[in-house]
């Protein structure tokens, strides 16, 4: 599978009502990968590096003390350790660490954006930075 265009990321819920600028350089700075059932694709502790938007399969994410949760295709994670104070912050501001570990249930097909080229998407399209507070708050609370 190729790099997902723009009609692709527009069927991911949080995205709904981006401008076209926007899912532009999404689209732009998404790279596609797969990852191998039982393959870890975040462990807690790691430093964050990427937003991931599952395109196909399921992933389990795992949070310790807390329980696990599974996320099918058209679910983004990875946003919890990017964001401090509903703000996203680039790399060298970032205190957080990864709070769960993610794994791969069936083979798993995902867009995946490095945070770099994340933190330039924020800059010029704020309304990414809001929708990803938002889901890291509404995830924080369940």
């Amino acid at each position: 599978m190729g790099v997902p265009d723009a009609k692709y990321l527009k069927a991911f819920g949080l995205l709904h009502g981006l401008d076209d600028a926007a899912y532009e350089r999404l689209e732009q700075a998404a790279e596609v990968r797969e990852f191998s059932i039982g393959e870890f694709i975040v462990r807690e502790g790691d430093e964050p590096a990427e937003l991931f938007f599952i395109i196909e399969g399921t992933v389990e994410v795992i949070v310790p003390r807390v329980g696990f949760v599974d996320l099918g295709a058209g679910n983004i994670f990875g946003e919890a350790s990017l964001m401090e104070a509903g703000a996203f912050l680039p790399a060298g501001w970032r205190l957080k660490r990864r709070n769960a570990s993610c794994v791969a249930r069936t083979k798993v097909t995902a867009a995946c954006i490095d945070v770099d080229r994340l933190a330039e998407i924020v800059k010029s399209h704020p309304a990414v930075q809001e929708r990803l507070s938002k889901l890291a708050e509404a995830r924080s609370r369940s």
